[in-house]
């Protein structure tokens, strides 16, 4: 049964769901003693079959406030989980009186298409997707969980801006900015850490927490332990686990770094991630390269290796992508270009073969 608790004028209760098999605590407070037994009562368990019955009235912007507070606090970066706060607050916005029993496509997608608007301009469809993915990721768990009967958020698209302008480099782009940096990296420290990032892909919080002994030149590898987050600069854990990795490192770069390191203690870059930024544009337009992110340098250094043929599958492991499915998300538009050129390779090399016939012989075999 549900119990209550004063909170000054308000109301706290707590009920017993089952989540997986397990029974566990859920709370909520409540402005009045009436309204707080009402979301009891929908939150009580169906003893007859051990679901939760829930769906009825429950807001959606509720269920995944409840549900990113379980299943994500204390489990990632608490940089991440401001983002979630963010994306509760798109869904309070958006799909402010969206009960549970009311989800559909069309409510979902009605949601996203006017997020996609903007209050003052059109919203990018990365901005959009980032949004939908979170929702789709709390649906999933309902379905699991029984809050929902069935998927109907699969089909869901992010519609908004796409920019023309890629946040990445061109090969040659890539081979000009790489000669440069490795000619010029003791000119400053933050040529060495652009260096790093366009050899490595880490991220800029990844980098800025490199110490001396994470560098280990004589075996060409950096092992990433630690990123650094402005939101929370306490936070040292990485993104994720698949985050925590080993990267292997060119014999260029480790050679350098060895020189580097030499008289280091602890961190090797103490420099903020926004002078790291701009000190990176300044590069780019000295050398006439288009402008890009230092988190461009990531999907330059990914975009790289794709192109010169190496496979998804070390590329994302070598990123810190948990599985291939996020490299693919991400750089879809890269490997249809990749699909492309295999493509024609196929044809010219199947055009080459002694048994299709030229085209002089076409013609003399149309005399004929």
């Amino acid at each position: 049964m549900a119990s209550y608790e004063k909170r000054g004028k308000k109301t706290r209760v707590v009920v017993s769901v089952m989540d997986k098999g397990v029974r566990r605590k859920v709370s909520k407070t409540f402005d009045k003693k009436k309204e707080a037994k009402d979301w009891a009562m929908r939150m009580e368990i169906d003893k007859a079959d051990n679901r939760q019955i829930i769906a009825s009235q429950m807001l959606f912007s509720d269920y995944f406030k409840q549900w990113y507070e379980t299943y994500k606090t204390n489990n990632i970066r608490n940089t991440t989980l401001y983002n979630y706060g963010t994306c509760y607050n798109l869904i309070v916005k958006y799909y402010h009186n969206l009960k549970l029993s009311g989800l559909s496509h069309t409510a979902l997608q009605k949601g996203l298409d006017e997020y996609a608007k903007g209050d003052k301009k059109e919203r990018s469809k990365s901005t959009v997707a980032f949004l939908m993915k979170h929702i789709q990721a709390s649906l999933n768990d309902a379905l699991i969980d029984g809050y929902v009967e069935k998927n109907f958020w699969s089909r869901l698209k992010a519609n908004g801006v796409k920019h023309k302008h890629h946040n990445y480099l061109s090969a040659t782009e890539f081979e000009k900015l790489q000669s440069y940096l490795y000619d010029h990296w003791q000119d400053s420290p933050y040529h060495l850490a652009t260096l790093i990032g366009l050899e490595t892909g880490m991220r800029i919080g990844e980098i800025l927490m490199i110490s001396k002994d994470e560098v280990f030149p004589e075996f060409n590898t950096i092992f990433v332990k630690k990123s650094f987050s402005p939101a929370d600069p306490e936070d040292e854990r990485t993104k994720n686990a698949a985050s925590t990795r080993k990267i292997k490192i060119p014999e260029r770069l480790s050679s350098i770094l060895k020189v580097a390191i030499k008289n280091k203690k602890g961190r090797l870059f103490l420099m903020s991630a926004p002078a790291l930024g701009q000190h990176e544009k300044k590069i780019m337009d000295n050398l006439g390269i288009k402008e890009i992110t230092f988190h461009g340098l990531r999907h330059s250094h990914v975009s790289y290796l794709l192109y010169k043929g190496l496979s998804l599958e070390y590329v994302a492991k070598r990123v810190g992508h948990v599985d291939t499915t996020t490299t693919q998300k991400v750089y879809a538009h890269l490997l249809k270009e990749q699909e492309e050129k295999e493509d024609e390779k196929t044809m010219e090399l199947l055009g080459l073969s002694p048994n299709v016939p030229k085209e002089s012989d076409k013609a003399r075999y149309n005399k004929g």
